[in-house]
């Protein structure tokens, strides 16, 4: 009877061990290929150039859903940043985590930048602007 409660507690504390490495090996593997997703879509949108509607929708894509550490490590950190919290206020780039709106450079020819917006820390958009076309002088 010993026997087989000492085989019972062995089999319980395996189980209580293993469960947490199982599971933070399923969200570490989970978190890996959404960083390698991510800069595979910087690689193809930025890197290399492509700026057609469906490399820029991957690179959206690739984004959204991000914290902005994973952003960060991806991107760097942004060379602007702005707080929201009631009113606009750009960021030193030390404080650029504390920043809702982060804007990188995406193409120096058009003046365009990504605009990535976070809520509560995860990235909920982001889009390119394009800086407006100065009228021909006459």
């Amino acid at each position: 009877m010993t026997l087989s409660r000492t085989s019972e507690r062995t089999g319980w504390a395996k189980l209580v061990l293993w469960t947490p490495l199982l599971v933070g090996g399923v969200v570490a593997a989970v978190a890996a290929s959404r960083a390698s997703r991510l800069r595979r879509a910087i690689r193809r949108a930025i890197d290399g150039n492509d700026r057609s509607p469906e490399s820029i929708a991957m690179l959206r894509g690739a984004i959204l859903g991000n914290d902005k550490a994973s952003v960060a490590a991806a991107l760097g950190p942004p060379r602007t940043a702005a707080h929201v919290a009631g009113f606009n206020k750009l960021m030193v780039p030390e404080r650029f985590l504390e920043a809702d709106t982060w804007y990188y450079a995406f193409d120096r020819a058009e003046q365009s930048v990504i605009a990535i917006e976070f809520s509560r820390g995860v990235a909920r958009d982001a889009h390119v602007v394009r800086a407006p076309a100065l009228p021909n002088p006459a």
